[in-house]
């Protein structure tokens, strides 16, 4: 009798923690989007082809690096801050820095007028077109993750998703082209940053001069190791997402890219439904426990949660992988299944470490992160062209990519509990 009234008790209390609400809350907007997503997705494939889903793979992925570089990773910290003016200055930080990266992007744009070929030049205005939205989004996100707005984001987020996938059905029966998918992406980008305006500042729009004062400098420089660690990092993650687009192209045809581009999107479902909405809530619980309270147990146990929950649906991709996709997004794309199964294990590691990721900077391991992430995309390039040069195959290069990070992702959860053990021991000893 105890038991069963214990049991009972203990779901009450997880249902009342406010930090399992905010993941359900993140999960419950995610997963509308990817369900919206998942759905229309075998229509859109029958719409649009692989060469012109390479070519938006290649623009957003370029489109995310130049966002991680406009602001130096600086919004990071919003989350991070905890007195109410340093936010408000890195908040003034942030834009500056993304008006100063905006306007030489734009200067760039000019200039590729005379100096580059028709459709770089192409690409430089879509990115450019692209680049304010898609930079001021991620910078209010930051600023609605503080305030706890995890409603909002889910709601905008949906609100997003619709226009996209609308968007991309039209153009797909009058115009299907790279074009069509590229206004799309940016259309998505407009949505959220007006939904996410209004929310923040009402109808108010101010403007400053990208000049920054002594105070916004002084805060530049305490927290320095945002643009001297986590921008490295963020840089190469980014570079990571272009990297494995750019050597199929190269080596394999915009066709392969493509192929790719559907996989990566559709076993991101799993990152972003759990992995995702994990770390958006873990990082402002780490911030508030860290120092005061344990932090390895529930790096363990989210750890382990999101590796379990992640790891059954890859498996089935892992041996069915090319059937599915052949049965749901068209015939065409049976070779997206096979990338799919290729890859499964690495997005069960890049689901699973969202909650180290998060306690990275609050352990002092932002060196670790940075080395490891370029160790892995090393290593993993290098696999790739080994592969591609002993097998020739394009799932030989990218089974040697994905497994070579494979190794670097449990490098780096090791080490991340390690070191929380580390600082919990310290902790229970000066109480």
């Amino acid at each position: 009798m105890n038991k069963k009234w214990f049991g009972l008790e203990r779901i009450l209390l997880l249902s009342n923690d406010s930090f399992i609400k905010n993941i359900f809350v993140l999960i419950t907007g995610t997963a509308s989007v990817q369900v919206l997503n998942f759905a229309l997705t075998p229509l859109i494939t029958r719409l649009y082809s692989a060469e012109e889903f390479g070519a938006l793979g290649l623009f957003s992925s370029i489109l995310s690096l130049l966002i991680v570089i406009s602001a130096l990773s600086y919004p990071i910290a919003i989350v991070f801050v905890k007195e109410e003016q340093k936010y408000k200055r890195l908040v003034s930080i942030s834009l500056k820095l993304m008006l100063i990266t905006g306007a030489a992007l734009f200067l760039l744009s000019l200039l590729s007028l005379n100096l580059f070929v028709f459709s770089f030049n192409d690409i430089l205005w879509y990115l450019f077109l692209g680049f304010f939205p898609a930079s001021i989004t991620a910078i209010y996100s930051q600023i609605l993750l503080r305030n706890k707005k995890f409603k909002t984001i889910a709601y905008i987020g949906f609100s997003s998703a619709i226009a996209v996938a609308t968007t991309k059905i039209i153009s797909g029966l009058y115009y299907p082209s790279s074009t069509s998918l590229i206004l799309s992406a940016i259309l998505g980008f407009l949505v959220s940053l007006t939904a996410m305006h209004f929310v923040i500042f009402g109808k108010s729009i101010k403007f400053e001069i990208p000049v920054f004062n002594i105070r916004e400098r002084l805060l530049m420089r305490e927290l320095q190791q945002f643009p001297l660690y986590r921008l490295p990092h963020s840089f190469n993650a980014a570079l990571s997402q272009i990297v494995p687009v750019t050597l199929l192209t190269s080596y394999f045809g915009l066709k392969a890219a493509g192929y790719f581009v559907l996989t990566r999107s559709v076993l991101m479902v799993p990152v972003t439904l759990l992995g995702k909405a994990v770390y958006d809530v873990a990082y402002p619980k780490i911030s508030a426990d860290f120092g005061n309270k344990p932090i390895t147990k529930f790096l363990i146990y989210s750890t382990c949660g999101l590796l379990g929950i992640s790891l059954i649906p890859l498996l089935i991709l892992l041996f069915w992988g090319q059937e599915l996709f052949s049965l749901i997004f068209g015939h065409d794309w049976s070779r997206a299944g096979l990338y799919a199964s290729c890859m499964s294990f690495w997005f069960v590691f890049n689901v699973s470490n969202r909650p180290s990721v998060a306690a990275v900077s609050f352990l002092g391991l932002d060196k670790l992160l940075l080395i490891n992430g370029v160790i892995s995309l090393s290593l993993s390039t290098l696999g790739f062209l080994v592969a591609y040069y002993v097998w020739g195959t394009d799932t030989a290069a990218i089974s040697a990519f994905f497994l070579c990070a494979i190794f670097l992702q449990v490098f780096l959860i090791s080490n991340v509990l390690i070191a929380s053990g580390k600082s919990d021991k310290s902790l229970s000893t000066i109480n």
